[in-house]
């Protein structure tokens, strides 16, 4: 009877480390952002359907990922460089004739959805890397941009739609 203890102890001792793994909330994987069904979509259209389209040069793809209200305010206080969908999608044209080849590595590191704050609106905060080679009048040359970037996005008709950040 004692050589059954040590081992219903075990059996027991192993069942709670597996529940309290259990318990944990599921993340995204390489990430630390908890996996819920609206993360996940999220993830899903920055990291798989944004990283193609670019990869693929693909502005009506991408345009089509954004909301009608979407706005760009371009990095400076006045409004002379702002741009909407329309002008997004003139911009993104005019930058893929002269690119040949792309390629774009996102990591994802948060995504904020508060429901409280300001319903039906995520922020998505991640780094890229991105390298690509253009066409100059008489070379072609590879360059390189990194750094930590952000998307806003709106729930519009049950799907989110990106509103700035692009």
């Amino acid at each position: 009877m004692s050589k059954r203890f040590p081992l219903t102890g075990i059996l027991l001792a192993l069942a709670s480390v597996g529940l309290l793994f259990a318990c944990e909330p599921k993340v995204i994987p390489g990430t630390q952002i908890q996996d819920t069904p609206e993360t996940r979509s999220l993830a899903t259209l920055v990291v798989e359907k944004y990283r193609r389209a670019m990869e693929a040069r693909e502005a009506d793809t991408i345009a089509g990922m954004c909301s009608p209200r979407f706005h760009e305010t371009g990095g400076t206080p006045g409004a002379e460089d702002d741009y909407n969908l329309d002008g997004l999608k003139k911009r993104l044209a005019e930058k893929f004739k002269r690119i040949k080849a792309m390629t774009l590595d996102i990591v994802l590191i948060d995504i904020n959805i508060d429901e409280e704050k300001q319903p039906n609106t995520a922020a998505v905060k991640y780094h890229y890397f991105l390298k690509y080679l253009v066409e100059f009048p008489h070379e072609e040359k590879w360059e390189t941009q990194s750094e930590d970037a952000q998307m806003l996005f709106t729930l519009e008709n049950a799907e989110w739609k990106v509103t700035s950040g692009l």
